[in-house]
């Protein structure tokens, strides 16, 4: 451990971060302290964790964890310099595992007064993820399918029973739609879809799908 005072900056340092980049590592190391340790040499300048020091500083950090490579030439800790930066980048997420995470730390993390923030994602990125997963599991049976000649078996206001069930073609902000469905049934449950519980950038789909889960049943009208 060792003050951020005592540390100084590599001579080059090529990997860059803008400002939106070097909030979000202050907000994770606010919250979770410098957990990857910063590597320097012998010299007490940084080799791999500018960002990370920066942060430190801007929080005004008294020590931070270090490693101090004293086994490696100055040409050897140039390259691995640019392999910490680099190799990272030649990894791919799953999508799959990846939503689930998000989608249950979304639902998570404010129990304990934390968002997805601090897992350096921003909200579009969120939704990009659950966006890109819909397109790799697309089933084809969603498809629309092409209308078939012949006569109309359904046209609005034909009603259905199937059964316990009843199934109604119609316009669900109609009330007179409602009443020609229920009859004199009064419904337990609702699940709806108005434009507030679509996916946004403040509010990933399945953050929706879940509070929408929660809402109280309310009785049809």
């Amino acid at each position: 451990m060792l003050p951020p005072a005592s540390l100084k900056a590599a001579k080059r340092n090529a990997r860059a971060h803008n400002k939106a980049q070097e909030e979000a590592v202050v907000n994770s190391v606010l919250h979770f302290g410098v957990i990857k340790p910063v590597v320097i040499d012998e010299q007490n300048r940084i080799v791999a964790g500018h960002v990370v020091w920066g942060a430190a500083k801007k929080l005004g950090l008294k020590r931070i964890p270090v490693i101090r490579v004293s086994h490696l030439s100055e040409t050897e800790l140039r390259a691995y310099a640019l392999a910490d930066n680099q190799l990272a980048t030649k990894s791919a997420w799953d999508l799959e595992i990846l939503s689930l995470e998000l989608g249950e730390l979304e639902l998570a993390l404010p129990e304990i007064g934390l968002d997805l923030s601090v897992t350096g994602f921003e909200p579009a990125e969120v939704d990009a993820v659950f966006d890109a997963l819909a397109e790799v599991t697309a089933d084809a049976a969603d498809e629309a399918v092409e209308p078939l000649d012949g006569p109309a078996v359904s046209w609005p206001g034909a009603l259905f029973v199937l059964g316990r069930h009843r199934l109604l073609v119609g316009d669900a902000r109609d009330k007179a739609a409602f009443a020609q469905l229920m009859g004199r049934e009064i419904a337990e449950m609702g699940i709806h879809d108005p434009p507030y519980m679509s996916a946004s950038k403040e509010m990933s789909a399945a953050a929706a799908a879940s509070s929408a889960a929660s809402l109280p049943a309310r009785q049809a009208k």
